[in-house]
């Protein structure tokens, strides 16, 4: 055998190694199985946005959020608008000083909606896969964590469950710590699970969500405290000046 040949082995060996796919990560995973296409490719997502909690409505209106740059607006139904222009949230023609949780609603409802895609984020930190309970199945899951001064609430947390056959994401269990300490948060965690799904431009998008009561050793608890659903759902631009805010707005500051 030449010694030309024994140094070509070698050369083979690591050529073929090099060319094998790398595993796809759990949140890869989960984003793949909801499309081709990536929600961030897409210029703006408009809808109808309700959320009910407690038999009581916590916010109605039509929705538009721009899902590479974070700006969202709500028009209210009884009237006046939210805004986030990427940086600080405003309430305008609301009838009050300033709106509850302006801030909260105009982050969390397009999160919940777009959490398929945002599980890579820069910022978030993800666990090993293991199995945990919820609704009597025992799910692929894992932790999600975030680098500290990421977003508005690094401190939040959440358990990501996957369907086992398709991959898509089934549930996001999670604490708040908006507004409140991070101790008292943890003692009442709770879990959001997709219910139903709509395609709209060759991507499975969240239609209806449940909201629970949850501990991560029992799974859900009770009967469901709250329902989201988003509705008529279609990508587009924004018009010229959708996000400007005029100077009667009053600004809702994050909780310190």
């Amino acid at each position: 055998m030449s010694t030309r040949f024994l140094i070509l082995i070698p050369l083979l060996l690591l050529a073929c190694s090099s060319t094998k796919e790398k595993p796809v990560p759990f949140s890869g995973q989960i984003a793949q199985a909801h499309g081709e296409e990536d929600l961030y490719r897409q210029p703006g997502v408009a809808g109808r946005l309700d959320v009910m909690f407690d038999g009581q409505k916590v916010i109605a209106g039509e929705l538009f959020f721009e899902p590479s740059t974070g700006r969202a607006r709500i028009d209210l139904d009884e009237g006046g608008r939210l805004v986030f222009d990427g940086e600080r949230a405003w309430s305008v023609g609301t009838g009050q000083a300033v709106y509850p949780m302006t801030r909260f609603h105009l982050l969390t409802w397009p999160y919940f909606f777009s959490a398929p895609w945002k599980l890579s984020d820069p910022g978030t930190l993800m666990s090993p896969i293991d199995e945990r309970p919820l609704q009597g199945e025992r799910l692929p899951s894992a932790r999600m964590t975030f680098v500290t001064g990421t977003g508005d609430t690094p401190d939040d947390w959440y358990v990501v469950f996957a369907d086992p056959e398709t991959n898509a994401l089934r549930a996001l269990a999670y604490i708040v710590t908006y507004g409140q300490p991070l101790e008292r948060a943890n003692e009442e965690p709770h879990v959001a699970t997709y219910e139903e799904y709509a395609q709209v431009g060759g991507l499975m998008v969240p239609s209806s969500i449940r909201f629970w009561n949850w501990n991560e050793n029992a799974g859900v608890q009770g009967a469901p405290i709250g329902k989201a659903t988003f509705a008529d759902i279609e990508f587009r631009s924004a018009r010229e000046g959708f996000f400007d805010v005029p100077e009667s707005a009053v600004e809702d500051v994050l909780p310190q």
